[in-house]
């Protein structure tokens, strides 16, 4: 295939208002051939080689035409000339709608595709949030898991604590009960 060219009517993009305008300077389809992939050559007044384009304007959908290459720059001869006969109003109508159409879908998968990129980089968020939120649930659990055991070393401890407390009040008692007993006996 040739190489593609994406310009067209140049009086279509002047009419264009709005975000509109780069999107009537697009073709709605390709060039099936390059612009200047047609024989015999058609020159323009300045002998060169005219390309041939396709406009898009509301006015003339689909119709192509030779311009002279320097476009409407400075030194441009001004040649500019119809290939194809003017389209019907049915005809016109309906291409019309057609390259509406496609430059609607067109501003629909744009969209699309906008959101699915936002979608992807939220869930490209998301993956590290959830990331970060198990290391931390990791580091809590070591944590919980260190202070359970010095938790249950403190029970230990008390629970030793309150038996040697038992086995001393055991031993004061006694000592105190001897004592009684020998004040008993001495009286």
């Amino acid at each position: 295939m040739a190489t593609l060219s994406s310009r067209s009517s140049r009086a279509s993009a002047s009419r264009a208002q709005g975000g509109e305008a780069a999107e009537q300077v697009r073709s709605p389809v390709p060039y099936r051939v390059g612009p200047l992939a047609y024989s015999p050559a058609v020159l323009c007044q300045c002998r060169r080689k005219t390309p041939c384009w396709t406009a898009w304007s509301n006015e003339n959908p689909g119709r192509r035409y030779y311009r002279c290459p320097a476009g409407m720059a400075p030194g441009d001869c001004g040649f500019f000339q119809w290939v194809d006969r003017e389209a019907t109003p049915y005809e016109r109508t309906l291409l019309c709608d057609l390259r509406d159409a496609v430059w609607s879908l067109r501003r629909e998968n744009a969209e699309a595709n906008r959101v699915i990129e936002m979608m992807q980089s939220d869930n490209a968020e998301l993956r590290h949030l959830k990331a970060k939120l198990q290391k931390e649930k990791e580091e809590l659990m070591q944590k919980l898991g260190q202070t359970e055991a010095t938790m249950v070393e403190m029970v230990d401890k008390i629970k030793e604590g309150n038996r040697c407390w038992l086995s001393r009040c055991m031993v004061v008692f006694v000592v105190v009960a001897i004592l009684f007993g020998l004040m008993l006996v001495k009286v």
